[in-house]
């Protein structure tokens, strides 16, 4: 083989690598993660801080407006994604709060090997923390509901965390 040939025999077996290694980035959802300025519906110092955080948000539904720790006070939860983990993050609005990361993080990858996709964060009012408990048959003392709960969860099984006392507690969500 000439040396000619070796050059170019070499050059394409470096082209096939990178195209494999650019299928594979390629192979993660689309669509799934979105920076926080995306979110034009969040007051501008929300957005601010999760960009300094190098949150990405896991899809479109996940930045809501909440009363997680007081019936007075205007929280936000997002549903993030940084350092290859999912996890969701509360910024408070005043001095009312609980730990800003109610529950563990989860790998992402592993999440994404699921073939449902699925992370979802949501407000739990009284109504539905009292429903869920009683339709599941919850086992946990349910504290007076004063404020709303953040139900953390996909299409199969939900937690839902109250922020109380300056704790979480864990309550009965969707099984």
């Amino acid at each position: 083989m000439s040396a000619c040939e070796k050059l170019l025999l070499l050059c394409a077996l470096v082209v096939t690598a990178w195209n494999d290694a650019t299928r594979k980035v390629q192979k993660a959802p689309e669509g799934l993660l979105f920076p926080p300025a995306a979110f034009t519906h969040a007051p501008k110092h929300v957005r601010q801080r999760l960009e300094e955080m190098r949150c990405r948000i896991f899809k479109k539904t996940n930045l809501i407006e909440g009363r997680f720790a007081s019936a007075n006070q205007d929280d936000w939860a997002a549903m993030c994604v940084f350092d290859g983990k999912i996890q969701p993050v509360v910024l408070w609005g005043g001095k009312t709060q609980c730990d800003s990361r109610p529950s563990p993080a989860r790998d992402y990858k592993e999440l994404l090997s699921d073939p449902l996709h699925d992370a979802n964060l949501g407000a739990a009012d009284a109504k539905r923390i009292a429903l869920l408990h009683d339709a599941v048959g919850g086992t946990e003392e349910v504290p007076p509901i004063t404020h709303a709960g953040l139900e953390v969860g996909d299409e199969q099984a939900s937690v839902i965390y109250y922020c109380r006392e300056g704790k979480w507690i864990e309550l009965t969500g969707d099984d």
